[in-house]
């Protein structure tokens, strides 16, 4: 029975040791990638003020009546959303620029 286990327990390891190195070979092949895409700035990872006007002419107008619901129903809620915006957006500016 020892024997058995022992030998379960090898199996069990080696299995292990493929999946990590697969996942390991994965992950240097994706990086690259990922990295080429971020570094050149392509336009489908860029964000502009028009993006949503042929796709959805309508979202600016959705957007704003559904704020002015909720800041109609909880005051609160515009400085919410202005503390959103801001740790969306501006934390993510360096002093230097």
């Amino acid at each position: 029975m020892p024997r058995e286990l022992l030998e379960y327990s090898v199996a069990l390891q080696q299995t292990y040791m493929a999946t990590s190195m697969v996942s390991l070979v994965l992950l240097c092949l994706v990086s690259p990638l990922l990295l080429a895409g971020s570094v050149h700035g392509h336009p489908w990872g860029s964000l502009f003020p028009q993006f949503y006007d042929h796709s959805c002419p309508k979202a600016k107008e959705i957007v704003k009546s559904i704020v002015a619901q909720a800041v109609t129903k909880e005051t609160r809620m515009a400085a919410s959303l202005v503390r959103l915006h801001f740790h969306d957006c501006f934390v993510k500016c360096t002093i230097a620029n």
